[in-house]
């Protein structure tokens, strides 16, 4: 399965208990905006909202043109149509910051803590705003968003495959059993379900896809059913019954036109995955490609780096060597790309559009005034398309002269530093009286002459087995000789024998292989430890160095 699942958006919903005295016709929208949202109905809470917006925003009532604001942004958020979020944030986020109502700062930081997870896959920054939530809904005794936001957080140590989770997920669950809350519920049986999956307790886990399954029988939400036959694909697949996890994945497909966009998206994801890790990559193809089709349509940065790490898998193992390799440098781009000036450019353009037309006219002349900005959106289109792709290349020609510039100064501090780590060899030895030192060349011992650090298993315990001592001696033998951690002393000598590979002119092992070589358990991580010595990926290093060796 991937390593990165989607978080299953749990919206925090305004109750309807406001700090204002009166209100009754919001109050009436706002319970009319719940129940909408509960039912997936985005499109009538944008055009319900959009209305009362106009409205308050004419009469001055700031209070209710806030509520209506956000309640738009967050039903543009279930359809993943991020350039339209934050346009309505925009809108209303500094005013809400000013009142004193704490339920609608609750609903401004879920909204801002799942765009930081969606978007910029910034897991920081999405659990502090969830933070910020947790301790208002606790300050006010918010128990409904309590359990929301529980659930959330749930999400996020479940988007990095991470089980601390478990116990946010065990109470939201169990507030929400008490509270007979059937809306969160689901979710926190949800991600109980994939943190037991985690743990390998898949009889657990199963005992609560069956409770997720009686409410899908009592409450026929598409959503509920859709994550049951998912789920129990996935446990049926870590069991070895490739017959029946298919089967359920093939249920859960014929649902997936009737959940939301982040949760469909992950479901096409883990089928792909499933499909390619039993043999069958045609199948795998075209349902990768159908969900990069959506992720792409939708923005959904979050998996789409996924989806292209495995079609390049797909075509490494279909021999199409080309499409393989093209697929992997989209992947490699995607993951180095700044998103911040596109997204940026969108939303001046969305705010400017929206701001000349929308404002101008009046309530009864919307449908006019839709047809009109979409007339607007076609004809300046060719111009959008020109200043992107101009901009692309001129950070593409920067990109590639920054990356010539670091693997330059890389390659002479290297050069340096290997006369002095020499003239450092050549030395007489230094009193091996010290524990400290004497442990230390013992370790490094192990580094030169067996190449330890390749073992993807490496510990600190083996180290002290081999050693016959302890861990802590290790760790602290470690920490005081290489002024480093142990995963970043490990790290070191793994990137310093790819940084020689990679410097090789006539040795071109694909970095898939010399990530494993090496001891990586993934690619990301690989790129990650390489990035952070030299500050360019793996693959631009090695054409970069060639060009350097070459032209000296």
């Amino acid at each position: 399965m991937s390593r990165r699942i989607s978080i299953i958006i749990v919206l925090v919903l305004l109750s309807g208990t406001f700090m204002r005295i009166g209100g009754k016709d919001l109050d009436s929208l706002v319970s009319l905006w719940r129940n909408y949202t509960i039912n997936m109905e985005f499109d009538s809470v944008i055009t319900s909202g959009k209305e009362f917006f106009h409205s308050a925003d004419s009469s001055g009532d700031m209070y209710e043109r806030c509520a209506s604001g956000l309640y738009v942004a967050q039903a543009y958020l279930s359809k993943s149509q991020y350039d339209s979020v934050f346009f309505w944030l925009s809108l209303v986020e500094n005013d809400v910051e000013t009142l004193s109502d704490s339920q609608m700062k609750i609903i401004l930081y879920n909204v801002k803590a799942i765009l930081s997870l969606s978007l910029e896959v910034d897991y920081a920054a999405c659990f502090e705003y969830l933070d910020k939530a947790l301790s208002i809904a606790h300050e006010t005794a918010s128990e409904e968003s309590e359990r929301s936001i529980l659930c959330n957080i749930a999400g996020i140590y479940n988007s990095i495959q991470d089980t601390t989770g478990l116990r946010y997920a065990v109470q939201a669950y169990e507030l929400s059993k008490k509270a007979r809350d059937i809306h969160t519920l689901p979710a926190a049986i949800v991600y109980i379900i994939r943190m037991n999956i985690l743990k390998g307790d898949y009889d657990l886990a199963e005992k609560y896809v069956d409770e997720l399954s009686g409410m899908y029988r009592e409450i026929h939400v598409p959503q509920y059913g859709y994550m049951v036959w998912l789920l129990t694909a996935e446990i049926m697949s870590h069991r070895g019954d490739v017959p029946e996890a298919d089967r359920c994945y093939e249920k859960a497909m014929e649902l997936s036109d009737s959940v939301t966009y982040p949760t469909r998206i992950s479901g096409y994801l883990d089928y792909g995955t499933f499909l390619l890790h039993n043999d069958r990559p045609v199948d795998a193809e075209r349902v990768l490609l159908h969900g990069l089709s959506v992720s792409r349509e939708k923005g959904h940065f979050e998996s789409m780096s996924d989806y292209l790490l495995r079609l390049s898998e797909v075509y490494d193992y279909l021999g199409d060597k080309e499409k393989a390799y093209d697929y992997y440098q989209q992947y490699h781009v995607f993951e180095r790309q700044n998103s911040n000036n596109e997204r940026k450019f969108n939303q001046l353009r969305m705010m400017y559009q929206t701001l000349m037309h929308e404002k101008e006219i009046s309530l009864k002349d919307l449908a006019l005034m839709r047809t009109q900005r979409r007339n607007i959106l076609v004809g300046s289109l060719s111009l959008v398309l020109t200043v992107i792709l101009a901009s692309v290349c001129v950070l593409y020609r920067r990109k590639n002269r920054m990356y010539r510039q670091l693997v330059e100064n890389h390659y002479k501090l290297s050069q340096a530093l290997s006369v002095r780590i020499q003239d450092a060899e050549d030395a007489p030895e230094c009193d091996l009286k010290d524990a400290d030192e004497a442990l230390y060349r013992r370790i490094e011992g192990l580094m030169k002459n067996e190449g330890l650090y390749r073992r993807s298993d490496i510990s600190l315990e083996m180290i002290a087995d081999r050693l016959e001592t302890n861990r802590t001696y290790i760790s602290n033998a470690i920490n005081i000789k290489s002024g480093k951690s142990f995963y970043n002393y490990i790290n070191s000598y793994r990137i310093s024998e790819a940084l020689h590979v990679l410097s090789d002119e006539h040795n071109d092992i694909p970095l898939k292989a010399l990530c494993e070589d090496l001891g990586f358990n993934s690619m990301s991580t690989f790129y990650r430890a390489f990035q952070k010595e030299t500050g360019v990926p793996p693959s631009a290093y090695r054409e970069q160095i060639r060009r350097i060796k070459l032209s000296s």
